[in-house]
């Protein structure tokens, strides 16, 4: 680090602040909401990333929202090789892929080794204010040990915590690819980092949740439902492509602006409903979903975890766990109607959280009204069919459609005269529609 006044402003800046974890993932890519303070103050920092290819992205899309917007994202950069004393008279980013010479892609222990001797024996301990290294999709094969690893690097990063306490070490998952069958192999290393640094209140950086989730937030999934890289994101299924480097980038000037002082921590509990209306049936049902949110920043956030407790006041039935562990910010609760109509009000509170509510609607449900508009290939009463098939349509007319009813059965009669078809019709006149009510198919 530079002048001792610096040094002081840097070490108040990145001191961990006991019991808030930092969870960077999907969710945490709007970078606008990032007050410009806290993004000048990163530049103060001295910052380490030993990384490959997908890195050289990542560091890409820095590069490029500095060129961008330099006012707000400048960030000096080192570059790849950079040696540890560069940042006796320099702050920034320096990216390093020589793992001194311990290992490359593919030898994920390697990586490790070389992380650990580069932090322990090149200097880069010595002056970093924020570490962190990062696996590359190659690293997990089918014959990857991913024990061996995982054990590797916890215990590593682990005894560099502790040997070099000044420095904020950040945890990663690992990148992802879309191609072949090692989603599970990549899925397995993520979950013990995951569940690692939620017991341990560890800084994530969560590579693998930020390359899965499409701009709306939906997941992608292989073939065997294991997250992988977002189409998107990429033009050869595993490096970034502009939309994914950009993506990542944003999310690294989150984990840095956090790392650098900015508070995100949830404020208030909010609940919305899957329907405002639910058939008053007995059996229909309605999702309540809470999430986290900061108030001051007006953003939702995934953690940390809190137990949510719902209530209900008016008529229905709340069904399962109850209270609920937030997951990643949410936690869910399932109504079920009772027959009684009325308003039912599903709240949701946590210590020291603003109280959420939602409402629901449990209206009685009446039975449809017959079809109307009974055509044939467009006609009434057709004496001609085209092509020599029958097109058969009609109207489904039911006053409670807003509780969600909709058509899902119904009986077609074919006979050579009316008289034989209303016979039939009278021995069966109903089928069975959502809701369980009853409706002439006429």
């Amino acid at each position: 680090m530079k002048p001792a006044t610096s040094l002081v402003l840097v070490a108040l800046l990145i001191a961990p602040v006991a019991g808030a974890q930092i969870v960077v993932d999907h969710t945490t890519v709007d970078d606008t909401r990032i007050p410009q303070a806290h993004l000048d103050s990163v530049r103060n920092l001295d910052i380490f990333f030993a990384h490959a290819s997908v890195g050289m992205g990542m560091v890409a899309g820095l590069r490029s929202l500095s060129n961008q917007n330099p006012t707000r994202y400048a960030l000096t950069l080192g570059g790849l090789g950079t040696a540890a004393t560069w940042f006796d008279t320099n702050n920034g980013l320096i990216e390093n892929g020589d793992w001194a010479g311990k290992g490359g892609n593919g030898n994920p222990l390697g990586k490790i080794q070389g992380f650990e001797e580069l932090i322990r024996n090149r200097g880069y301990g010595a002056r970093a204010d924020i570490a962190f290294m990062k696996f590359c999709y190659i690293d997990f094969m089918q014959n990857t040990n991913v024990t061996q690893v995982w054990t590797s690097y916890r215990d590593t990063l682990a005894a560099l915590e502790t040997a070099f306490p000044k420095v904020r070490f950040v945890w990663l998952t690992t990148a992802l690819h879309a191609l072949g069958t090692e989603g599970k192999i990549r899925a397995e290393f993520n979950k013990y980092v995951r569940d690692h640094c939620r017991s341990q209140g560890k800084t994530l950086f969560d590579l693998a949740a930020i390359e899965s989730h499409d701009p709306d937030g939906n997941p992608a999934r292989d073939d065997h439902g294991y997250e992988t890289i977002y189409a998107g994101y990429t033009d050869d299924n595993g490096h970034l492509a502009a939309a994914g480097r950009d993506r990542v980038a944003r999310a690294m000037w989150w984990l840095f602006a956090r790392l650098a002082g900015w508070t995100v921590a949830p404020t208030a509990c909010k609940a919305t409903a899957s329907t405002p209306v639910l058939a008053a049936d007995g059996a229909a049902t309605a999702e309540v979903t809470v999430r986290l949110h900061d108030g001051p920043n007006d953003l939702f956030v995934s953690g940390p975890d809190r137990t949510i407790t719902f209530g209900l006041t008016g008529p229905g039935t709340l069904v399962g766990p109850n209270p609920v562990m937030t997951s990643a910010g949410e936690a869910r609760i399932t109504l079920r109607a009772g027959t009684t109509p009325g308003k039912a009000q599903i709240s949701a509170t946590a210590p020291g959280l603003t109280a959420g509510q939602a409402e629901i609607d449990l209206i009685a449900n009446r039975a449809p009204s017959a079809p109307g508009r009974l055509q044939c290939a467009g006609q009434t009463n057709p004496t001609a069919l085209p092509h020599g098939y029958p097109d058969l349509t009609w109207t489904f007319d039911d006053p409670d459609a807003a509780a969600g009813d909709r058509q899902s059965a119904w009986r077609v009669i074919v006979s050579r005269s009316r008289s034989s078809a209303m016979a039939r019709r009278r021995a069966c006149c109903w089928a069975t529609a959502v809701g369980m009510e009853k409706w002439n198919d006429e």
